[in-house]
């Protein structure tokens, strides 16, 4: 099975289904099954929790296929607008080698995946971001819970590799070991999903890590009821592992 026949597959249920009366955003769930993303390769997991910024805007979905083409099982990624104007699609060989990637509405235009996935650009940057939690501390009049009233706790199923490393490193060595207690937010800034694994021990301090939705680290944060300072993961775990 070559790209091209990938592609040639995809072009065709794409052409048939903008050729009806309403088209559908979604082509191709009439190609294959829904699959659930967490137990597929990394990959195609990070594709998919990359383009849920479009769920989390509430302007779309996405969804991960399982389709055969010509005999071959391939992965399809869709993420697309809920008033149909466009998508972005993502196909991924059984191992999770990226076979291709475009945009479409009237038509597929093939283009690299750093083309494809365009919807970066309105994201909120590093700085932006640490100023939003520095300003949520201040305001808080409980500086401890403070990252648990601006989010929502996570399913630590959904989460990506290096959000459930971090949460597995203090449940090992602070919760396990009976001097707090760590969960996982999803803190919403603008467009932004920021994934917080927010630790909090008996000796009146936090620990919180900052992750993006793809499990990419933003930043991490110290700090106690009276005073908050961003330093290094490795200065906390250092601490946190003594």
């Amino acid at each position: 099975m070559t790209t091209e026949t990938v592609k040639q597959f995809f072009e065709k249920a794409h052409k048939s289904s903008y050729s009806t009366p309403v088209p559908n955003p979604n082509f191709s769930e009439s190609l294959g099954s829904e699959v659930q993303p967490n137990k597929l390769p990394k990959s195609i997991q990070e594709a998919f929790y990359y383009y849920k910024i479009l769920h989390e805007r509430d302007i779309g979905d996405v969804y991960v296929y399982e389709v055969n083409v010509d005999g071959t099982t391939v992965y399809a990624v869709s993420g697309f607008n809920a008033d149909g104007e466009d998508g972005h699609l993502e196909i991924y060989s059984k191992t999770g080698e990226l076979i291709a990637c475009g945009q479409y509405q009237y038509q597929i235009d093939w283009m690299s995946q750093f083309k494809t996935r365009d919807l970066l650009d309105e994201y909120e940057g590093p700085e932006a971001i640490k100023q939003f939690f520095e300003n949520g501390f201040k305001e808080s009049t409980d500086r401890q819970s403070f990252v648990k009233k601006l989010g929502e706790k996570l399913d630590l199923n959904d989460l990506p590799k290096n959000v459930k490393q971090a949460y597995s490193f203090y449940k090992k060595n602070v919760e396990d070991a009976y001097w707090g207690s760590v969960e996982v937010y999803d803190v919403s800034i603008e467009y932004t999903s920021v994934y917080t694994v927010n630790t909090v021990t008996e000796a009146d301090e936090t620990f919180s890590e900052l992750y993006t939705s793809l499990g990419e680290k933003i930043a991490c944060a110290r700090y106690d009821s009276e005073s908050f300072s961003w330093t290094t993961q490795e200065n906390i775990r250092t601490y946190v592992s003594k």
